[in-house]
This record gives structure tokens, sequence and C-alpha cells, in this order.
């Protein structure tokens, strides 16, 4: 009996870590940064958490690139790093943590890519993600909220939290 004990109280205790986790990303993502160029918000990923801090974006087609990231990345850098298909050399190479994503212009997230720890440097993604909570483009600023929890995220293991206020970079 003891044994059950044990089982049923290891089961109690995931089944509360996985409600206090998904509490941590029912709250609504901070305010958009005022300053383009600015992040607030979460990846967490595991036991790694990461504070977003910086923005950037670029409009390519239909659709914007988005970036958050721990770290600053260096001016001449940008684009590059924005693009598909060789791009997010930083985020790949450990250099930085965050997110990336591509957003449709009404706001729908397309595909999600979390890099953060040592497992997720962009092997997991989400796609067709759903809509931010607001999101707004104008030739000066690529403004958003979103979010998603770890238990949306189909057993990934990860979740955000963030916004984000961008000045737009050519490409």
């Amino acid at each position: 009996m003891n044994a059950v004990n044990r089982i049923v109280g290891s089961v109690a205790l995931s089944i509360a870590l996985c409600a206090v986790t998904t509490l941590a990303f029912a709250q609504a993502a901070p305010a958009i940064p005022a300053k383009p160029g600015e992040a607030a918000g979460t990846l967490q990923a595991g036991k790694t958490s990461v504070a977003l801090k910086h923005a950037y974006a670029m409009g390519v087609d239909d659709a914007y690139h988005v970036m958050l990231t721990d770290v600053p990345v260096p001016a001449d850098m940008v684009a590059k790093e924005l693009k598909l298909g060789g791009g997010q050399t930083m985020l790949r190479k450990n250099k930085a943590s965050g997110v990336f994503m591509i957003v449709g212009k009404d706001g729908f997230v397309r595909t999600l890519i979390p890099f953060a720890g040592e497992d997720l440097r962009g092997g997991s993604s989400m796609a067709s993600v759903g809509k931010l909570d607001g999101f707004a483009a104008s030739p000066t600023s690529i403004t958003g909220q979103g979010s998603r929890s770890p238990a949306q995220t189909m057993g990934q293991g990860w979740g955000y939290v963030a916004s984000f206020n961008a000045a737009p970079v050519k490409p």
C-alpha cells in the first residue's frame, strides 16, 4: 500500500505542477513597450527561463518575421537574422535565446519557433498558432502581444508570454 500512496502522491504533485505552470502563462501579456526595439516577457523551456527584452521585425511578402531575444542583435546582422533559410544564426548557435515567429498581416501567427536551453534550438516549432492578443503594424512600428502555455505547445514543454514593439527592418 505504501508504494500505491507514493504513486498517487507523485501523480498529484505532477498535476499540481502542471496547474501552476498553466496559471503562470494564463496571465495576460505585459503592456507593449513604448520604445521600438524592446520586448517584455518570458520564454519558458523546461527549467530554462529566458527574459525577452529585444524585438526585431521585417515585412516579407504578406507577413512579418518577428524575433524576440534576450540579448541585442548587432544592427548589421538584424536583416540576415530575420530571414528564413539561413537566418536565426545567433539563436541557433546559442549566442541568443528567444522566439522567432512568422505573423500574417492580420496578426495570425503562422509559425512559432522557440530557441532556449540546450535542447530547444529551433528543433521544435508550432504552425497555425492562432491570432496574437494584440497586433498592429505601421511604417514605423510593429507591435504585438501573445502567449502560449506549455499545455498549448502540444507536449513540447515550452511556452511564452510577451509583448513587443519593433521598428521594421528593410530586407
